[in-house]
C-alpha cells in the first residue's frame, strides 16, 4: 500500500508528464501526425482485407518501379517514397497504348501506400486501362509542396516511358482519394494553370492537352473549410478539429491561418476552363461532401468545366461514409467504380 508521500509523489509525476506531453504537442505536430499515421494505417489493412477477394483475376502488376532516379531524392529519404505500380490486363501490347489512370492514394498527407488500393485499380485494369498507383513522401518526415513535385517527375517518367508500360501518354487521367484526391486536383491545376504553377514553382512535366480527366473520390478542395467553426462542441468534435489542425500543421510545416500552403493546396482557389472534366464521387455521410466535394462541382460548372458527379445525397437510404467507394461489397461502391471507369473510357476516346 502507497504511503501519502509515495501517493503525492505518483501524482506530481503523473502531473509533469502530462505538461511535458502538452507542451511537446504545443511545439511540433510531429507525434500527433505519427498517431494519425497509425490509425489511418490500422483502417487501411483492414480495407485491403475486407476487399481483397474483389480484385480482378489475371491482371499484371509491376510494382517498385523507381520514377526518380536516387540522385534526385531529398536526403534522407526513402526509395518507396518514390516509386510506383502499373497494372494492366494481359494481351498483345498496342502500338498506341492504352487509356492511363495515375492514381494517388489518400491518408491524410501522412499515411498510406500505392498498394491500399490494389484490389480497386486491378478493376479499372480489367476494363482496358492501365493504372498507376504511385507512392510520395508523407509528412511529418517531408512537408508541402515536395509530394506535387514528385508527381511531376513520375508524370514525366511516365511520358518517357510509355512503351514500355502500355500507356497513352495523350490519354492521360489523374486520380485519387481523400488526401490523394486532393494532390490529384492540385496536379491538375498546375498542368492548366501557368499562374498557379509559377505560384508553387513547379514547371509542369506534360502539357495540359495529354490530361484528359480528373477522378476524385471524396477529396479536400479548401483547406480553409477543414477548420471547424470556433465555437464550443462536442468532445469528439474537438478531437477531431485537433487532428485537422495538427495534421495541417504537419504537411505545411507551419501553424500559420491563412498560408501561402492553404492557399495553394485550396485547388477550388485555382480553376480556369482549361482544368479537365472531373469526376466526383461523395458519400453522404462523409462531412467532407457539404464542405469540399459539392462546392467544387458548383465551382467547376461556374468555370465552365465538365462535371461528373456521383455525390450522393439524403434520398440514399443507406450511410455511405469517407472512402465508400473501395467498398466492392456494396451498391455505392459497384456503382462508384462503374461509373469511374465509364467517365475515364469517355473523356479518353
Amino acid at each position: 500500500m502507497l504511503t501519502s508521500g509515495w501517493l503525492w509523489w505518483a501524482v506530481c509525476l503523473v502531473v509533469f508528464l502530462l505538461v511535458v506531453a502538452v507542451f511537446v504537442l504545443h511545439v511540433t505536430p510531429t507525434p500527433g501526425a505519427l498517431l494519425t499515421r497509425r490509425v489511418f494505417d490500422q483502417g487501411s489493412a483492414q480495407m485491403r482485407e475486407r476487399n481483397a477477394r474483389f480484385a480482378a483475376p489475371d491482371i499484371r502488376v509491376e510494382r517498385d518501379i523507381a520514377y526518380l532516379p536516387a540522385s534526385s531524392r531529398p536526403a534522407g529519404a526513402a526509395p518507396r517514397d518514390t516509386m510506383l505500380d502499373v497494372y494492366f490486363a494481359p494481351g498483345p501490347p498496342s502500338t498506341t497504348g492504352r487509356p492511363t489512370v495515375v492514381w494517388i492514394h489518400g491518408g491524410g498527407w501522412v499515411s498510406g501506400d500505392k498498394s491500399d488500393p490494389a484490389h480497386y485499380l486491378s478493376r479499372i485494369a480489367a476494363r482496358g486501362v492501365t493504372v498507376v498507383s504511385l507512392n510520395y513522401s508523407l509528412a511529418p518526415e517531408r512537408t508541402y509542396p515536395l509530394a506535387i513535385a514528385q508527381f511531376n517527375e513520375a508524370l514525366r517518367f511516365l511520358v518517357g516511358h510509355a512503351g514500355d508500360y502500355r500507356i497513352d501518354a495523350s490519354k492521360l487521367v489523374v486520380a485519387g482519394d481523400s488526401a490523394g484526391a486532393n494532390l490529384a486536383s492540385q496536379l491538375a491545376a498546375m498542368i492548366t494553370n501557368p499562374g498557379f504553377a509559377r505560384d508553387v514553382g513547379i514547371r509542369p512535366a506534360i502539357g495540359p492537352e495529354r490530361l484528359r480527366g480528373a477522378l476524385l473520390n471524396c477529396g479536400v478542395y479548401d483547406a480553409y473549410a477543414l477548420f471547424p467553426a470556433d465555437q464550443p462542441g462536442s468532445v469528439l468534435a474537438r478531437i477531431l478539429g485537433w487532428g485537422i489542425d495538427n495534421t495541417l500543421w504537419a504537411y505545411t510545416g507551419s501553424r500559420a491561418v491563412p498560408s501561402p500552403a492553404l492557399d495553394q493546396m485550396s485547388t477550388i482557389r485555382h480553376l480556369t476552363p482549361a482544368f479537365p472534366p472531373t469526376w466526383i464521387g461523395a458519400g453522404n455521410a462523409d462531412p467532407l461532401t457539404a464542405t469540399q466535394s459539392v462546392p467544387l462541382a458548383a465551382k467547376l460548372r461556374a468555370v465552365g468545366v465538365e462535371v461528373t458527379p456521383l455525390i450522393f445525397d439524403e434520398s440514399t437510404p443507406e450511410r455511405l461514409g469517407h472512402e465508400f467507394q473501395y467498398e466492392l461489397g456494396t451498391a455505392a461502391g459497384r456503382a462508384a467504380l462503374e461509373s469511374s471507369v465509364e467517365f475515364v473510357l469517355r473523356v479518353t476516346r
